[in-house]
């Protein structure tokens, strides 16, 4: 299928989204960059929220890594829990290497792959976090008798000069986390049959964005700019 004048947002800054961009621009769309998030990191970390050394540390972002990277220090031996190999690399380049390694489909999914090859019961979960975490990873945890410490790690805000009149008028909108999705949704709340298609990384913001109630969401199972693309294709397709 040929995306020729379609109109293609990518929810982050344009270095980030480069590969992805130049690849639908070959292809004849119309492609805007506005980031949707604004990072801020927690400085200093609240330690007082750590009540009890961990036994498994969950780490679901690049953004939680640096994070980590300060509490580390001050935690005993333990196992240690990623989302998927793209942070699992990132951890490695940093010089501490993951005991499990999720496959990228969000918290809830390598909670489940914690439970499959051990028991959680009485086990003490660390969570590095965002102000806006809302998977409901600690309930589920709960119900396999684990506890959580979910300790906030960094902040994420809309930039101060996203309005509407940046994110109008698009076919298809690329969502690459649920707290890009939220803020997007306050100012152009999703509505069935209305643009734009919503495209999601990873199955975490696919979730979010259904919640929030984007009529049809293409999920991009892999974070690379294939599946990305790929899944813009068929969001388009399906408009």
């Amino acid at each position: 299928m040929t995306l020729q004048g379609k109109r293609i947002l990518l929810g982050r800054h344009q270095t980030d989204s480069s590969p992805l961009e130049e690849r639908l621009r070959q292809q004849g769309a119309v492609v805007r960059c506005v980031p949707l998030i604004k990072v801020q990191r927690v400085d200093p970390i609240d330690t007082s929220q750590l009540n009890r050394q961990p036994d498994v540390v969950v780490i679901t972002s690049k953004n939680a890594i640096d994070g980590y990277e300060t509490l580390r220090p001050l935690l005993a031996p333990h196992q240690l829990a990623v989302v998927g190999l793209r942070t699992a690399r990132e951890c490695e380049k940093r010089g501490f290497v993951p005991d499990v390694v999720g496959s990228g489909k969000g918290a809830l999914s390598l909670l489940q792959q914690l439970a499959r090859h051990s028991d959680l019961s009485g086990k003490h979960m660390l969570y590095p976090c965002s102000n806006l975490v809302g998977d409901g990873f600690d309930e589920a945890a709960a119900a396999l008798g684990a506890t959580v410490q979910m300790v906030t790690v960094y902040r994420t805000a809309p930039p101060e000069d996203l309005d509407v009149a940046h994110i109008s008028d698009f076919d298809s909108a690329v969502f690459y986390s649920s707290s890009g999705a939220r803020h997007f949704h306050s100012l152009k709340p999703f509505a069935k049959g209305q643009r734009p298609g919503a495209v999601a990384m990873g199955e975490q913001t696919a979730a979010t964005l259904r919640e929030l109630g984007a009529d049809k969401v293409c999920v991009a199972t892999r974070p690379d700019v294939d599946a990305l693309f790929d899944a813009v294709v068929k969001s388009v397709a399906e408009d």
